[in-house]
């Protein structure tokens, strides 16, 4: 058996690359905090034996921004760590059910629209009138839901978005949004 003060020295010799991991994603401080913590907890329980550290730290923000309602974008998770969408929901998966964490689905599509508006440059009332839109929507899928209440809303007011644009904007399918536009016109 090692003592103590050496184990809590490999205990820290782990913990560096997931502090340096974490740092890429520029996460609010309360965020990181707890990212690091669940690692910690990770590394103990030895969960990092079955995916790499990289994999393991996106996962783990992917978890917690969920749980903080922060609703991540997957494709800027994946874009940072160079994992793939699968990967990294199947390494969430993972994590969840080994930490005994819960996901929450997102329900809340205000933080969706603000970004999504942004990155088309579109007017900022559009989120209002795109929120009013989404209450009346029956859309199961956030994704999809945002994305038909955000092209409603731009066709109501007179702006023309593609609706090409906002499928790919938020990482869904062009169909998936054509159906549901259809459906609610």
């Amino acid at each position: 058996m090692l003592p103590k003060g050496m184990l809590k020295t490999n205990l820290e010799k782990k913990m560096n690359p997931f502090y340096s991991e974490v740092q890429k994603f520029r996460l609010p401080s309360f965020v990181e905090r707890e990212v690091l913590r669940l690692a910690k907890k990770a590394v103990e329980m030895k969960l990092t034996m079955s995916y790499s550290k990289i994999e393991i730290t996106a996962g783990l923000i992917y978890l917690v921004l969920k749980e903080f309602n922060l609703s991540p974008l997957i494709k800027d998770i994946t874009k940072v760590y160079s994992i793939t969408k699968n990967k990294l929901l199947r390494v969430a998966k993972f994590l969840s059910q080994n930490l005994n964490l819960k996901i929450k689905p997102t329900e809340d599509i205000e933080n969706y629209l603000i970004r999504i508006v942004n990155d088309l440059l579109l007017p900022s009332h559009l989120v209002k009138k795109a929120l009013q839109k989404s209450k009346k929507l029956d859309i199961i899928s956030p994704l999809v839901k945002t994305g038909t209440s955000l092209w409603l809303a731009a066709n109501e007011e007179g702006i023309k978005v593609a609706k090409s644009q906002i499928a790919r904007t938020l990482g869904i399918s062009e169909t998936a949004l054509k159906k549901n536009i259809k459906k609610f016109t």
